[in-house]
């Protein structure tokens, strides 16, 4: 299950780079 490790990874980037920029 590649697609759903790599989907969970990006979200939790996402989740991320949005908490250090601030915006939500």
């Amino acid at each position: 299950m590649y697609q759903a490790q790599n989907l969970q990874n990006y979200l939790k980037e996402s989740l991320e780079m949005a908490g250090e920029r601030g915006s939500y």
